[in-house]
């Protein structure tokens, strides 16, 4: 699954600790949080993903290291994306 950071929905009760770089295993998933956003963790089974955005088009797409774009869009109506397409 893969971890979004959105406007929507915004939950101001999730926090980010500080690393301990001698607890490696328990590093968080979250490492920062910008006041105003949120994570949600889509079900979805993307891989080598390094950007994601919203395009003018009200789309969420995301980029991946090998070229690929992928369309990412709610089939089901529930406000989380759950389905990927690949574009390019």
């Amino acid at each position: 699954m893969n971890a979004i950071f959105t406007p929507r929905n915004v939950n101001k009760s999730i926090s980010a600790s500080p690393i301990n770089p001698d607890k490696k295993d328990e590093i968080p998933a979250v490492q920062v949080m910008v006041p105003g956003f949120s994570v949600v963790e889509l079900p979805l089974s993307l891989t080598n993903i390094n950007v994601v955005r919203y395009g003018s088009d009200g789309l969420l797409y995301a980029l991946a290291y090998d070229g690929h774009i992928y369309v990412l869009t709610d089939a089901d109506g529930d406000g989380i994306e759950d389905l990927s397409l690949i574009r390019i």
